[in-house]
């Protein structure tokens, strides 16, 4: 299992520049381990981030893969990913992601 670590970036695409947020919304569960709380975003964030970097295509097809059997979680965060500025192809795939139905 492989994990990636990050936040508060920026990713650069035709169209601008989009913006992964990390903020109180954003955050959807929070653990604790050996005392130090750890946040997670949420997998449809994710989802638009590996979507627009090159070589994620696995990690995109895995979070599909999930949404198709258990539904989306966090439909809002989808909603306001596709306010910012995006190509057109991936607005397009976002809205036909919140067509799916939800968990």
């Amino acid at each position: 299992m492989s994990i990636d670590v990050m936040s508060n970036f920026r990713i650069e695409h035709d169209n601008g520049v989009y913006e992964f947020l990390l903020d109180d919304q954003s955050i959807v569960i929070k653990k604790q381990k050996q005392g130090v709380v750890i946040p997670f975003t949420s997998l449809e964030d994710w989802l638009i981030a590996y979507k627009l970097m090159k070589g994620r295509e696995e990690k995109v097809e895995l979070i599909e893969n999930y949404f198709r059997t258990e539904g989306l979680n966090h439909r809002e965060l989808l909603e306001r990913t596709i306010k910012q500025e995006l190509p057109e192809e991936i607005r397009e795939y976002i809205r036909n992601i919140l067509k799916q139905k939800s968990s």
